[in-house]
């Protein structure tokens, strides 16, 4: 599993190709020894937000890069509510409010946009700081949760946009003209 993320890893940081970030856009570069990264989310293509809170650490001369900590989590799969919510000041903020259940031991974590043209594909994940040891086992009760996700619309064209969370519920909204400052 290790050895994977380190692969994976090094793909994405040496062609900085991943097209999914949640927003805004959290990665950040320290020097301390090297140079250390830190990444929000990375993963595949169908799951972009697979590994959270990456960090990796560079050699002196910048080179090579070792993996110093991730956590992987999950797509949460028993969403069954997504409304949208948009205000009426432009410019239009625009917002997902999801619903579902999780288990009792866990909670609700990081959002992934991966944006192709006019699509907003969307992935809520696990939060990985609930994950208990495997020695260790939950027995409570099933939860109801709402997250509300702001989307990333500023500076948008007029027009319809699509989107889904987690591949299970869909829907669209539209703009309906350039959504910039006037």
């Amino acid at each position: 599993m290790k050895r994977m993320l380190v692969v994976l890893l090094s793909v994405v940081v040496t062609t900085f190709a991943v097209s999914a970030f949640p927003q805004p856009m959290d990665a950040a570069l320290t020097q301390s020894g090297g140079h250390t990264l830190h990444i929000s989310a990375v993963g595949l293509a169908d799951d972009p937000g697979m590994y959270q809170s990456v960090k990796l650490k560079s050699n002196d001369a910048g080179l090579t890069w070792s993996l110093l900590s991730g956590d992987m989590t999950y797509k949460i799969n028993a969403i069954d509510n997504i409304s949208v919510v948009k205000t009426s000041e432009i410019p239009v903020q625009v917002f997902l409010k999801v619903s579902g259940y999780i288990g009792a031991c866990s909670g609700v974590g990081k959002y992934v946009f991966d944006i192709k043209g006019n699509s907003f594909n969307t992935f809520l994940y696990f939060d990985p700081a609930y994950f208990l040891p495997p020695e260790f086992s939950c027995v409570g009760s099933v939860l109801r949760f709402t997250k509300v996700i702001p989307m990333p619309v500023y500076g948008l064209e007029a027009g319809e946009y699509s989107y889904s969370v987690n591949g299970k519920l869909n829907g669209s909204f539209v703009l309906s003209a350039k959504n910039a400052l006037p």
